[in-house]
C-alpha cells in the first residue's frame, strides 16, 4: 500500500445572529448548540488493489471547500469557503447532515477532480458538538501511457475516452494530465495513422462501471511485429489486457459506417412534437468486418422519462431494454438478432413520442459502430430533432342545456387529432370517450362528443394529446351573447359585427355556429338582410349606404340555445372627397414694382389653388420658395412652380407643377443658374410659408372618412430621365393609420395623353376613426440637383398672365381628378 498524506485544517471562531426582537432572541439561543468542524481531504486514489497519490497539480486547498449543512434534504447553512467558516456556529439543537465539496461532479475533463464528504451529526441544546469529516476523490481518474514501440509504430495518435451520456474527452499524443469523470461505464476509443497509412480509429476498451475514487492507467503497446496492438491497465487495476489485430488487412479493412436518409448527420431537423416526420429518418450501418457494437446515445429529456436508455449497445442490449425501444417506435433490422455487416435503424415512429421542451428543444441520437476488428466509424453519426411546439389547447366549452346529450370542444393542435384521446370524471374515475365527429380548419378542430344519458351537472372533461393534457368543465344552464359593432370597424359601405358570448367557451362555439344571420334595418324601415359573411364569430357586412344610420341585429337558427341580448345601432362613414380634387378653382394676383434686372417696371404672377377669399383652405403650394427673389425680381426668379393649364383630363383646368431650378432666394439670372437651389414642385394638402430663407409647413386637412384607396390621371414631361411621386396618409391624431405612396417608373420621353394612377390604402389593423388626410404631390424624386438635371433658360406659358416666361426648370407633372375609393 502506498503512503497516505492527509492535510487538516481546524478553524475556530463565533457566529452571531442578529434577531429583530429581544425575546425571540432569548428563545432562539436558548434551544442552540454549537458546531465545530475538523475537515481533511484524502487525496489518495484506488488502483484497485493498491493506491496510488494525486498529483501535485490536482491537490486542492482544504479552505477552498465548500461546506453545506442540511437537515430533510433542505440547506439550513452554508459557506462557500471552508475558510470562512468558523467553530461555535451557533445551530438549533437536531439532526443533520453535513456535506463539504470541492468542484463540480458534472464537470468533466482535465483538471477537474471532485472530492466530497458527508457526515450525519446532532446538535444538542446548550453543548458543543465536533465532527471530523475526510474528504475523498468522487469522480474517476483516467491517464493514458504509450511505449517507445508504439510510438514508433504509429506517426500520429490520440485517444478519446467517452462516459456514458457525455462527449468526448481527447488525449493528445504529447497529452500527460489526467482527465477525470463521473463514475459509470466509459468507452475509450483510439485513432493513430501508420507511416503512409490512413488514420483508423478502434475500440480500445470498454469500462463497463468505473467507480469513483480509482484511477484508469491505460498503457497502449504494439506486439508481435506490429500486427497486434496492446491496450493493458497498469499491473495494479489487474485487468486483462486488450489485443487488436492491427496487421495490414485488417487496416486495409473499411471501418463500419452509416448512411443517413432523411437527414443529415449534425444538422438539426425541425419538426412538431408528437408528429411523425413526412419521409423515414434511418440510417443503415455497414461493417465490413463484420459487426460488433453499435451504440446508442440518446439525449432527449421526453423519451428518457418513459424508460428510453441515455446509452445502449443495440448488439448486446439488457434484457427488456429492447422492447421499450420497439414500443417507442424504434425499428431494427440486423441488430441483436442475424448480426452480420449491414444493419437498419429506422427512427421515423420514435419521433412521435418526442415532446417540446422550451429548456432543452434540441433531441440528440448518436450511433457509434464497432466492428469485429475493433474499428470505429470515422465520426458518430447524429441525428438532431428540434422539436417545435404543437399548440396544443382546449378552449374554455360554453355551456350545455341541462338534459343535453352533445357537448362541443375547440381543440387548437398542430398535428393529428386523430391521435388526441379524450376522457370523462364518472364515479370517480376517468373513463374513456370516443369522439362522434371532428371538423377541422388547419390547426383549429371541433370536437363533437356524445353522451348516453343527458348531463344534469357540470361535466370534467379531459384532453390528452402525447404527454400533455388539459382538463375543462362543461357548465348546465342557457348560454347568450352580445352583439356588437367597434366604431372602428364601421366604414362607409360596409360593417364588422361581432358575436361575444357571455362566456369564453360561448364566443368559441359561436366561431363554429353557421346559422348565423344578420339583419338590419334604417331607423324607420324595414328589417332586410345584407350581403354578409361569417368569419368565426364576426360577420362582415357589405352593400352598405354611406352616411346612414343603421339598425343591426342578429338571428340564430338551428338547434342552438344561444340568445342575443341587443341590437346595435350604427352610421356609416361618408364618401367625402377632398374639395377642388379636379383642381378647377384657383385664382391668381400679381404684382408689379420697377426692377433693376429690367430697368423698368416688373409685373410678376402668383397662383393660388383655390377661389379667392376662401376661408377654409385644402391645398397649398411651395410658390413662396420659387419665387423668391433677392435683389431684383426677374422673370428667372419669380416663376412659380405650381399654375394650373387648360390641358385637362375632364373639366376646363388641372394641375401644372413643375421642378423649380431657381428661387431660394438665389440671384439667378437667364445666363446664371444654381443647381444647388432647385427644388422639386409641390402641391400638397396643408400650409405653406417661406420667411428668412426657411420653410414652414404644416401636412394635413381634418378629415373623418377612411377610403381604401386613391386614383388619379396625371400627364407627364420628364426632363433627362425622371420620375415623379403621389402620396397619401390618412390619420389618427398623430398616428398615420393608412398610406400609400405611387411612384412613377423612370422615364425620359413625354406622355401624350393621360395616364391613370392608383394608390392603395392599407389599414394593417388599425382600426382607429379617421381625423385626417394628407395627400402630397412632387413634380421628382430627385432631393439633390445637378447642372443635368435642369433646363437652363427654358419656357414656360403662365396661363391667363403670361407667355414665354423665361426660367430654368426640371420635369413637368399635369395632375387631374383625384377620387377617393370607397370600395
Amino acid at each position: 500500500m502506498g503512503k497516505k498524506y492527509i492535510t487538516f485544517l481546524t478553524l475556530f471562531t463565533v457566529i452571531c445572529i442578529t434577531l429583530t426582537g429581544c425575546e425571540r432572541e432569548n428563545e432562539q439561543t436558548a434551544n442552540q448548540g454549537r458546531l465545530n468542524l475538523r475537515l481533511a481531504v484524502d487525496t489518495n486514489v484506488e488502483n484497485m488493489v493498491t493506491r496510488a497519490i494525486a498529483d501535485e497539480e490536482t491537490l486542492p486547498d482544504i479552505n477552498d471547500f465548500s461546506i453545506t449543512v442540511l437537515q430533510n434534504n433542505n440547506v439550513q447553512l452554508s459557506w462557500n469557503k471552508y475558510a470562512d467558516f468558523t467553530d461555535g456556529t451557533e445551530i438549533a439543537a437536531g439532526n443533520y447532515t453535513l456535506k463539504a465539496t470541492y468542484g463540480n461532479i458534472e464537470t468533466q475533463g482535465f483538471g477537474a477532480p471532485y472530492y466530497e464528504g458527508v457526515k450525519e451529526f446532532s446538535i444538542k441544546k446548550n453543548e458543543s458538538t465536533s465532527i471530523s469529516v475526510i474528504c475523498y476523490l468522487a469522480n474517476v481518474k483516467v491517464t493514458t501511457e504509450y511505449t517507445e514501440l508504439f510510438k514508433k509504430y504509429f506517426t500520429d495518435y490520440t485517444v478519446n475516452i467517452r462516459p456514458a451520456g457525455s462527449t468526448d474527452i481527447s488525449f493528445g499524443k504529447n497529452e500527460t494530465r489526467a482527465a477525470y469523470v463521473k463514475p459509470g461505464k466509459i468507452s475509450i476509443y483510439l485513432s493513430g495513422s501508420k507511416q503512409q497509412g490512413n488514420k483508423v480509429t478502434f475500440e480500445a476498451a470498454t469500462i463497463e462501471n468505473a467507480k469513483a475514487r480509482q484511477h484508469y492507467r491505460l498503457k497502449f503497446d504494439v506486439q508481435a511485429g506490429g500486427t497486434e496492438l496492446d491496450v493493458s491497465f497498469t499491473d495494479e487495476t489487474e485487468r486483462v489486457p486488450i489485443t487488436i489485430d492491427i496487421s495490414d488487412d485488417a487496416l486495409n479493412t473499411q471501418p463500419p459506417f452509416f448512411t443517413p436518409t432523411g437527414f443529415e448527420s449534425g444538422v438539426a431537423r425541425e419538426l412538431t412534437e408528437w408528429t411523425e416526420p413526412e419521409s423515414p429518418l434511418s440510417a443503415l450501418l455497414t461493417a465490413r468486418g463484420g459487426i460488433s457494437k453499435c451504440v446508442l446515445t440518446t439525449r432527449s429529456p421526453s423519451l428518457l422519462s418513459k424508460g428510453w436508455p441515455a446509452e445502449i449497445d443495440l448488439v448486446n442490449p439488457e434484457p427488456g431494454m429492447l422492447t421499450t425501444l420497439q414500443d417507442l417506435g424504434l425499428e431494427l433490422k440486423g441488430l441483436s438478432t442475424n448480426v452480420d455487416k449491414m444493419a437498419m435503424l429506422d427512427f421515423t415512429k420514435v419521433l412521435v413520442n418526442i415532446s417540446h421542451s422550451e429548456t432543452d428543444e434540441e433531441n440528440t441520437f448518436t450511433l457509434t459502430a464497432t466492428d469485429k476488428l475493433s474499428k470505429v466509424n470515422k465520426e458518430p453519426l447524429v441525428l438532431k430533432i428540434k422539436s417545435l411546439p404543437n399548440g396544443f389547447d382546449v378552449a374554455k366549452p360554453m355551456n350545455a342545456e341541462r338534459g343535453s346529450t352533445t357537448i362541443l370542444l375547440t381543440v387548437i393542435l398542430k398535428g393529428d387529432i386523430s391521435k388526441v384521446s379524450y376522457q370523462y370524471q364518472a364515479y370517480g374515475y376517468w373513463q374513456p370517450l370516443v369522439p362522434t365527429s371532428i371538423e377541422s380548419d388547419k390547426d383549429t378542430h371541433q370536437v363533437t362528443i356524445t353522451f348516453k344519458d343527458g348531463l344534469q351537472e357540470p361535466q370534467q372533461i379531459k384532453v390528452i394529446a402525447g404527454d400533455k393534457e388539459k382538463t375543462v368543465t362543461v357548465g348546465i344552464g342557457e348560454s347568450s351573447c352580445s352583439l356588437t359593432a367597434p366604431e372602428g370597424d364601421v366604414w362607409a359601405k360596409k360593417a364588422t359585427l361581432y358575436l361575444v358570448g357571455d362566456t369564453e367557451g360561448t364566443t368559441e362555439y359561436l366561431k363554429t355556429v353557421k346559422d348565423i344571420t344578420v339583419k338590419c334595418r334604417k331607423a324607420s324601415g324595414d328589417w332586410f338582410s345584407p350581403s354578409q359573411e361569417k368569419i368565426k364569430n364576426a360577420v362582415e357586412v357589405s352593400g352598405l349606404e354611406p352616411g346612414t344610420d343603421y339598425i343591426f341585429k342578429a338571428v340564430i337558427d338551428g338547434t342552438n340555445t344561444i340568445t342575443v341580448k341587443n341590437e346595435v345601432s350604427v352610421k356609416t362613414e361618408e364618401t367625402l372627397q377632398i374639395p377642388n380634387s379636379g383642381f378647377e378653382d384657383w385664382h391668381t394676383d400679381s404684382d408689379t414694382r420697377w426692377s433693376a434686372g429690367t430697368f423698368g417696371n416688373f409685373t410678376h404672377y402668383f397662383y393660388y389653388p383655390y377661389t379667392k377669399g376662401a376661408t377654409d383652405i385644402w391645398w397649398n403650394t411651395n410658390n413662396k420658395y420659387s419665387q423668391a427673389w433677392v435683389v431684383a425680381p426677374v422673370q428667372t426668379t419669380t416663376c412659380p412652380a405650381v399654375i394650373y393649364v387648360k390641358d385637362a383630363k375632364s373639366g376646363a383646368k388641372a394641375a401644372e407643377i413643375h421642378t423649380a431650378g431657381s428661387g431660394g432666394g438665389y440671384s439667378s439670372t437667364p445666363a446664371t443658374m444654381y443647381p444647388e437651389g432647385a427644388k422639386a414642385g409641390r402641391l400638397f394638402i396643408g400650409t405653406y410659408n417661406w420667411s428668412d430663407k426657411k420653410e414652414t409647413v404644416t401636412t394635413g386637412h381634418p378629415f373623418t372618412s377612411r377610403p381604401y384607396g386613391m386614383k388619379f390621371w396625371y400627364k407627364y414631361t420628364p426632363y433627362q430621365t425622371d420620375n415623379f411621386k403621389v402620396e397619401i396618409e390618412i390619420r389618427s391624431g398623430n398616428k398615420v393609420i393608412a398610406g400609400g405612396s405611387y411612384i412613377s417608373e423612370a422615364a425620359s420621353s413625354a406622355d401624350s395623353e393621360y395616364q391613370e394612377a392608383y394608390i392603395n390604402l392599407d389599414y394593417q389593423g388599425n382600426m382607429e376613426k379617421a381625423t385626417d388626410i394628407y395627400v402630397n404631390i412632387l413634380s421628382t424624386t430627385k432631393t439633390s440637383f445637378g447642372s443635368d438635371d435642369l433646363q437652363k433658360a427654358g419656357t414656360i406659358d403662365l396661363t391667363d398672365c403670361a407667355t414665354g416666361w423665361t426660367t430654368h426648370l426640371g420635369s413637368r407633372l399635369k395632375i387631374d381628378d383625384l377620387e377617393l375609393i370607397y370600395e
